[in-house]
């Protein structure tokens, strides 16, 4: 099941920072993934109903988010085992552990394709002067998915897709900035806790735990230690490569979420107008840079959610299989996941044809689909830090000198906190909004 830690240490490569940086790359195409509509719509959403207010929620959710995912990393690079995934880890923990968070995060992965196939056939139809209808484009999104997914170097394109995409979305919202102008008091203010009164149809509070589910914890976040694996990141010499490569997708995170959410604040909010749909995110854009913003808004809108489903339609069911063939049998017949028969059937038939459904026209809009998909996120992030804490904090699992210090423990700790939180407080919003 695993092998030796000796024989999976690689040696780092030659040719100082510029070498480092062409050997990053699982980070960002992770970044983008996690990115998709969650950020860009809760952060213009928020912005635009609240102003420079509940920036926190973003900051806290990204400090979640680092310290989540490079524990992950950290045991699959530093495991005493030589295990090769994180799920090997979890399999120690419990037989069934690998089953359950694979099967959790298939289901999961659906919500997220769902919508983000929805956005990208909703961004083409704009961007290609609304020729027959969204659902149309998203069947040319999917396709244009399948193909890429399906390459040899699926990871080298998804990377180069990532990168071009990282670069034109902050120049976007960097001239739009550069038109709106930046608060800075408010900005300050923003950062500070609290929330504030419910005053639209988006409740501050479901707001709140979907950007936390959008950004600081879900099943998306095990994308990335497999996305190592297929970079070929193994042993702890990789560890340092590995937590510049997580900063560098988180940072870019961190620009694109406080760019959208600074435009929503100074156009929308300071007129008194609140987003609802997808049309008010092309309008935001068009108050803040003019007849050119709709266009910079839906080229935005399409590269966030082809970075993402792509990813996801191979990522999420990596998790699944993986899971499937860690707790049966029928492991024992192969070596990886995508060797199995099935996994095209789950990835391209199950990831990327069904969510078709929810880009037709009796589907939920664009907005409600990404709130409420986000929000029932956050579930699964407690489930998957226990185990996550338990594995790296053992002397049993860790290499001595890779178990979790007691700062990190206590860290992991508030993560977990935070996702139970999160989750009671989804739970009573969303029951209040039923009653």
């Amino acid at each position: 099941m695993a092998k030796p830690v000796e024989k999976l240490e690689l040696q780092p490569k030659g040719g100082g920072f510029l070498e480092t940086l062409r050997s990053m790359g699982p980070g960002l195409v992770v970044a983008f993934a996690w990115l998709g509509t969650g950020d860009l719509v809760d952060s213009s959403v928020s912005g635009a109903n609240y102003g420079y207010d509940l920036m926190w929620v973003l900051c806290l959710a990204l400090f979640c988010r680092y310290f989540f995912v490079n524990a992950l990393a950290k045991y699959q690079l530093c495991n005493r085992h030589g295990d090769e995934t994180i799920f090997h880890g979890f399999y120690r923990v419990w037989k069934g552990f690998p089953i359950v968070l694979g099967v959790s995060a298939y289901i999961m992965g659906f919500v997220y394709v769902s919508y983000m196939i929805r956005g990208a056939g909703v961004a083409l139809h704009h961007l290609f002067g609304q020729a027959g209808n969204s659902f149309l484009w998203s069947l040319v999104g999917v396709g244009l998915a399948i193909y890429v997914t399906t390459r040899k170097r699926q990871l080298k394109a998804l990377e180069f897709i990532a990168r071009t995409a990282c670069i034109v979305i902050i120049l976007s919202f960097i001239y739009a900035i550069w038109n709106t102008g930046i608060n800075a008091e408010a900005f300050i203010e923003g950062l500070s806790f609290g929330i504030p009164a419910n005053n639209d149809a988006f409740g501050a509070l479901l707001i709140a735990v979907s950007i936390i589910g959008a950004v600081g914890g879900s099943a998306a976040n095990l994308l990335y230690p497999y996305l190592m694996n297929d970079k070929g990141w193994k042993g702890p010499r990789q560890r340092k490569l590995q937590i510049m490569d997580l900063l560098t997708g988180i940072v870019a995170i961190i620009v694109i979420n406080l760019a959208i959410w600074i435009v929503a604040a100074e156009t929308m909010y300071g007129q008194g107008q609140v987003i609802h749909n997808e049309v008010d995110l092309a309008a935001m854009m068009a108050q803040a840079v003019g007849p050119i913003g709709p266009v910079l808004l839906w080229i935005t809108v399409f590269l966030v959610c082809f970075t993402s489903y792509p990813t996801f339609s191979v990522g999420f069911t990596k998790l699944l299989m993986h899971g499937v063939h860690l707790s049966t049998k029928r492991g024992e017949k192969y070596e990886k996941p995508e060797q199995d028969p099935r996994f095209k059937w789950f990835s391209i038939g199950g990831l990327l044809l069904v969510p078709l459904i929810f880009s037709m026209p009796f589907a939920p809009n664009l907005v409600t689909l990404t709130i409420v998909g986000n929000s029932l996120a956050v579930i699964t992030a407690p489930i998957i830090i226990l185990g996550i804490i338990f594995m790296t904090s053992r002397n049993s699992m860790m290499l001595p000198d890779y178990v979790n210090k007691w700062w990190e423990n206590l860290i992991l700790g508030i993560v977990g906190c935070i996702g139970l939180w999160a989750t009671y407080s989804l739970l009573i919003v969303l029951i209040d909004k039923l009653g």
